[in-house]
């Protein structure tokens, strides 16, 4: 008998790159939005000739060109390598694109003014600011890859089999997480805010446990049991260790060794620790099932 011809890997479909290099633009485009042009880079193009006001509109479009050229290049080459090539050439081409977006834009200076504009003065982020920020940003950002999952080819699931309905809903609540956090990262920030500030940052916090709920309860209903024992093993492990923090915590600053620490910060670290506990049980769930 001839010997038998190697499995060649199915050509990838265009919309199986359509749906990932959207769901990355837009996070870029958020980033782009956050950032402001790095002065330094904005200063080289003055020198060749460009515009200031063309240099700033091309430093904050330049990201999003760079990730839609890169993300469809990655998913090409890595069809029917091995895992460790495509992290390689995936991690090489995330690298390059991490690089050139950095000497591009400054992150994250412009989401002070946006703040600002609608909710008055902030003071300086305190550290749990920073964890909730954090908590909005990967929020937001798988909120997003979940909301464009239907964009991806293939029948209902996706390559991770996962229900496609599942991942909207998904990804919608995860947006509606990272409103409510934000909302009150904004309220602990805010420097003596105005009435209508507190109340937009009190309607952007309802609105997000409004979603936040709602796709709760809707997932809650379409899962199968692989994912109803996600969840129900993350609020057992927050719970857990959310107990013991806060019981040692209490000890500790009982006998003067740690300072109080307020309803907002024990809020953050709560919400902060359901995150992480959740999307590392989902992992590792998901992957054993597959396996």
């Amino acid at each position: 008998m001839p010997p038998a011809e190697p499995l060649q890997p199915e050509p990838l479909q265009f919309r199986a790159i359509i749906g990932p290099t959207l769901a990355a633009l837009g996070a870029t485009a958020l980033l782009s939005l956050s950032g402001a042009p790095a002065e330094k880079t904005l200063v080289r193009l003055q020198a060749l000739g460009v515009g200031e006001g063309d240099g700033r509109l091309l430093l904050h479009l330049a990201p999003l060109l760079v990730v839609g050229i890169a993300v469809p290049m990655g998913m090409a080459l890595s069809r029917g390598r091995s895992q460790a090539a495509r992290l390689v050439l995936q991690g090489g081409l995330g690298a390059i694109v991490g690089f050139l977006t950095a000497f591009c834009l400054d992150l994250f200076i412009g989401f002070g003014a946006v703040l600002e504009t609608f909710f008055g003065p902030q003071n300086p982020a305190h550290w749990v600011d920073v964890i909730a920020w954090m908590v909005v940003a990967f929020s937001v950002i798988f909120g997003v890859l979940g909301a464009l999952s239907p964009l991806q080819g293939g029948g209902r699931a996706n390559a991770m089999g996962h229900d496609r309905a599942v991942m909207i809903w998904a990804g919608f609540g995860l947006i509606g997480h990272g409103m409510l956090v934000g909302a009150l990262a904004v309220l602990h920030q805010s420097e003596a805010p105005s009435t209508l500030a507190r109340l937009q940052a009190l309607g952007l916090f309802g609105l997000g446990v409004l979603m936040f709920a709602w796709s709760s309860i809707v997932l809650w209903r379409r899962y199968d049991e692989l994912y109803r024992l996600v969840v129900v093993r993350a609020y057992a492990w927050t719970g857990g260790i959310a107990s013991t923090f806060v019981v040692a915590w209490a000890a500790l600053e009982l006998a003067g060794f740690a300072p109080t620490l307020s309803l907002y910060a024990v809020s953050i670290l709560l919400l902060a620790l359901q995150f992480v506990v959740t999307i590392s049980i989902s992992v590792k769930l998901t992957a054993s099932h597959l396996n």
